[in-house]
């Protein structure tokens, strides 16, 4: 999955509760501050295919690569979205990785988006974070 890093998050990225969501028709823009915000832009919508629902993550840590001089955030894949759509199917373009604040998406902070490209269809979805983790800081 190709990312962006929303600059709100670049400089010291949470790892505490650390969330998905999935999105339809979202430009990816950096300046985006709250999940709020992105839900807000032009074209953008929270996916709701069949037994569609936001996950939490799990055994997220953050650590400092001092070889390479960078961060990374990492966290256990998200569990299987089962049966994903068949009675209402989507194309998911993004997921959008997050902080969890509370229930008002205005205080949820976006970590990084990632290009998905998948249309559900009744099978199970599942989304893999790349080998080397969910971002790098430098």
């Amino acid at each position: 999955m190709a990312a962006i890093v929303f600059n709100v998050s670049k400089n010291a990225p949470a790892i505490t509760d650390l969330r998905i969501l999935l999105v339809k028709g979202y430009t990816p823009d950096p300046d985006h501050a709250t999940v709020a915000a992105i839900l807000a832009s032009d074209g953008c919508d929270e996916c709701a295919f069949t037994n569609y629902a936001r996950k939490t993550l799990a055994d997220e840590a953050f650590t400092v690569d001092n070889v390479n001089d960078r961060g990374k955030l990492d966290a256990t894949d998200p569990a299987t979205w089962e049966d994903a759509g068949g009675v209402a199917d989507e194309l998911i373009s993004h997921a959008i990785v997050f902080q969890y604040v509370d229930a008002d998406d205005a205080n949820n902070i976006p970590i990084s988006c990632h290009s998905v490209g998948k249309t559900t269809n009744g099978g199970d979805l599942t989304l893999t974070f790349h080998a080397d983790g969910i971002l790098y800081t430098s």
